[in-house]
């Protein structure tokens, strides 16, 4: 083999060690993918930057809950802060709520950890499409608040959430009843349907795309069903459905991807990929339950996260179903997402960021 011929080989070989070195890589990627270590941040011990000094990412920040932490980093790498959970946190990219099961009162701390507004209501928040929500105590009702802390709406369900999603457009709530009830940003109603079909009534696992009228859902025990709702005329109605072969008991994990073409959900043997054009599916096998995807327009990639007891696994893949790498990462609580040109990730007390690109 020629000298030139050994150089490309030598800078994959580098680009896969260092990627061992703080994680632990597992698979074998295309050779005309990549992604290369841009910085990582141990949590443990670590000290926040200065917040005056502005990140030269032009300000943005990162959320993060990860093992005993949660905070906030910069695009460019440094620790904006870092504290420790007592319970649970709702966490977007420059605010993070701490709470307890018995919360009366929520303090939203802001990118630096700072105090930065009050929610004087009882209840468990969540960000959701970067929009404020808390349900309240017993589970039967929604509320969405402005980024300043300002009650937006609240809306009494009848039963208690067994589901949710949200985007810019939708809040869309699924209930134990079997109930779905989609809220515009106003508060009103866009919709409230009992899909049905099953013995056991209940709503599993929800996704929505607002832009393009598409509501889908994993609904009902005995049978199970996924049911793709559609707006036609102002009206949702099911466009299609199908009995599946799991049997769930349990909150589902589903997705719709960005494009409109796919929706991904959990199946019994993997994440099953379908092909909202003409029904079709394929699966992917890779552990399925509490998976996460976050996709890269640009490149038209999506990342995909699997959860599998005390691991993950973040596979890239090309839609549908082309897998183009897969990373091993240790620790129950590990996330992946994308951001702009990169991959941020937390696995164990460790934040990473990765860079997308073709060798």
């Amino acid at each position: 083999m020629t000298e030139e011929a050994r150089k490309p080989l030598a800078a994959i070989a580098l680009v896969l060690a260092v990627l061992v070195y703080y994680f632990v890589a597992a698979g074998k990627l295309e050779p005309e993918f990549v992604l290369a270590p841009a910085w990582t941040l141990g949590l443990d011990g670590a000290t926040p930057s200065d917040p005056a000094d502005p990140p030269a990412s032009g300000g943005a920040t990162l959320g993060f809950e990860l093992g005993r932490f949660h905070g906030q980093a910069s695009a460019d790498g440094r620790l904006l802060f870092a504290g420790g959970k007592e319970f649970r946190s709702a966490v977007s990219d420059g605010y993070v709520i701490p709470y307890a099961l018995d919360s009366d009162g929520l303090t939203v701390l802001d990118a630096s950890g700072a105090p930065s507004y009050e929610i004087r209501a009882p209840g468990a928040p969540w960000f959701s499409a970067g929009r404020l929500f808390l349900a309240g105590p017993e589970m039967g009702s929604v509320s969405e608040y402005s980024e300043t802390g300002e009650l937006l709406w609240t809306f009494d369900l009848g039963a208690p959430i067994s589901a949710f999603a949200a985007d810019g457009g939708l809040a869309v709530a699924g209930l134990v009843d079997g109930t779905i009830v989609a809220i515009e940003r106003d508060g009103s109603v866009a919709l409230r349907t009992a899909p049905g079909g099953s013995r056991i009534e209940i709503i599993l696992g929800l996704a929505v795309d607002s832009a393009r009228g598409r509501i889908a859902a994993v609904c009902g025990i005995d049978r199970q069903r996924f049911v793709l709702l559609t707006r036609t005329g102002g009206a949702y109605r099911v466009a299609s459905h199908s009995y599946l072969t799991t049997d769930f008991r349990r909150p589902v994990s589903i997705r719709l991807s960005a494009d409109g073409r796919h929706a991904w959900y959990e199946g019994a043997d993997g994440i099953v990929v379908r092909r909202l054009e003409d029904g079709s599916e394929s699966t992917l096998d890779f552990p399925s339950r509490d998976f996460t995807i976050s996709e890269d327009p640009v490149r038209g990639l999506t990342y995909l996260l699997s959860r599998d007891g005390e691991s993950a696994t973040l596979v890239v893949v090309s839609p549908p179903d082309r897998v183009l790498g897969r990373y091993y990462l240790p620790g129950a609580d590990a996330f992946a997402r994308a951001y702009g040109d990169l991959v941020f990730t937390g696995s164990g007390e460790r934040l990473a960021a990765f860079a997308a690109g073709e060798d």
